[in-house]
C-alpha cells in the first residue's frame, strides 16, 4: 500500500507588508501561526476572542445593519422613481428580447446557391462597369 502525502503551497507577489498582513490573517482564521508555515516575519498573529465566531449581540448588530441598508436602497430606490420589481425587470428583458432579437435562419443548400449566385453576379457587373470606364 502507497503512503498518501500533499503538499500546500502559499505563493506571495507583491508588497511584502500587505502579503504578510494577509498571510497572518489567513494562518489566524485557521489557529496557525504564519510564522510556522511561511518566512514571513515580523507581524502579530490576529486573535479572535471568540474564536472566529461571532457572539449573539455582534449577530444582531450585523443583522439590524443589513436591514438598515435594506430600508436605504429601498428609499433611494422609491427617491429615484423606480418602483419596478424583479418580476417587472424579467418582463421588460422578455420584450426587448422579443422586438430586437434578429430572426437567423439556418443556411440551407437553396440559400447557400442564391449567395454565391448574387456574388457572382455582382462580380459580373463589376467587371463591366470597370471595362466601360477604360474605354
Amino acid at each position: 500500500m502507497s503512503e498518501r502525502r500533499g503538499t500546500v503551497m502559499l505563493i506571495q507577489r507583491g508588497d511584502p507588508e500587505i502579503t504578510g498582513a494577509i498571510v497572518e490573517g489567513m494562518m489566524a482564521g485557521r489557529s496557525v501561526s504564519a510564522t510556522e508555515t511561511s518566512s514571513v516575519t515580523g507581524f502579530a498573529g490576529a486573535t479572535f476572542p471568540t474564536g472566529g465566531r461571532l457572539s449573539g449581540e455582534q449577530i444582531e448588530v450585523v443583522q439590524a445593519e443589513i436591514d438598515r441598508q435594506k430600508i436605504l436602497a429601498d428609499l433611494v430606490r422609491v427617491a429615484t422613481g423606480n418602483r419596478n420589481t424583479p418580476e417587472d425587470y424579467e418582463i421588460l428583458i422578455t420584450k426587448a428580447r422579443g422586438d430586437y432579437q434578429r430572426l437567423t435562419r439556418p443556411a440551407g443548400p437553396l440559400r447557400r446557391f442564391a449567395r454565391r449566385a448574387l456574388g457572382l453576379y455582382g462580380l459580373v457587373v463589376y467587371s463591366v462597369a470597370t471595362m466601360g470606364r477604360g474605354w
